[in-house]
């Protein structure tokens, strides 16, 4: 017998999610930033390292905002 979830747990999930997910935008958007402000300082890594560094953490960013994005979408029926 399948139980059904309650709205306004589903809810609350989807709220936890959201909160989770800005946080990891936050954090990790925040640690570019630094990163990419102190570019000049890595003195023992190669530019073609530092720029793939980057490269694979706005991919991490980029997928973490279409997540939020879906969760939004889901919570408030919001399309951006």
């Amino acid at each position: 017998m399948k139980k059904e979830i309650s709205e306004q747990y589903k809810n609350v999930n989807v709220r936890k999610k959201l909160l989770s997910l800005s946080e990891d935008i936050f954090i990790c958007s925040s640690f570019i930033n630094l990163f990419e402000a102190s570019i000049n300082y890595f003195e023992n890594l190669e530019r073609r390292d530092v720029h793939s560094i980057l490269k694979v953490l706005k991919q991490k960013l980029n997928k973490m905002k279409c997540e939020i994005g879906d969760v939004r979408i889901k919570l408030f029926g919001i399309n951006e």
